[in-house]
């Protein structure tokens, strides 16, 4: 296994047999432009009979219907001082766009004292819903092999939080730009 750190964007040199972007990565890119480059560049170095599996998170009715809010996602008290640190997510969705804004924060809360911020991060997910998804692969010549709801296998459909695909490339058209 050879584990390759960089810009997706970039591309690698191939041929490689197996090629993953694991935890929803590729939804961080947010534009057409970005996405083509990535895809084009997995193309270019995947193997004839290669495979290009990733994940991303797909967006229930409710989230997508959902105003803009705060919520504790995960909490801890530290069991030696007694002191809480907790993360909050402040979520923001642009269905125009297709885009899901997370602002994560993290706090220490002490008995009797105000909340100190510790760190915060803002990150933008764009979703897919999948025939576009196809599109955008078909474009770049890839073609999905096998779609699933869930990491257990689970066939994916409407109610499905998770969309995993299997992707192989397919007969290259004439070289374009990246």
């Amino acid at each position: 296994v050879r584990l390759i750190r960089g810009d997706m964007r970039d591309g690698v040199a191939g041929p490689y047999e197996l090629m993953t972007c694991p935890f929803r990565g590729f939804q961080h890119l947010v534009n057409l432009d970005d996405q083509r480059r990535a895809l084009r560049g997995v193309r270019r170095a995947l193997s004839a009979g290669g495979t290009f599996l990733f994940d991303l998170f797909y967006p229930s009715l409710e989230l997508l219907r959902a105003p803009p809010r705060r919520v504790e996602s995960v909490a801890h008290r530290d069991p030696q001082s007694g002191e809480l640190a907790a993360r909050f997510d402040s979520l923001a969705i642009d269905r125009r766009r297709q885009l899901l804004r997370v602002e994560m924060r993290w706090e220490r809360q002490r008995s009797g004292l105000p909340a100190e911020r510790l760190s915060q991060v803002s990150v933008s997910l764009r979703w897919f819903e999948l025939p576009e998804l196809e599109l955008l692969l078909d474009d770049c010549d890839l073609r999905i092999v096998d779609v699933y709801g869930d990491f257990d296998g689970a066939p994916f459909d409407a109610d499905s939080s998770e969309l995993i695909v299997r992707c192989a490339p397919v007969a290259r058209r004439p070289e374009r730009e990246p």
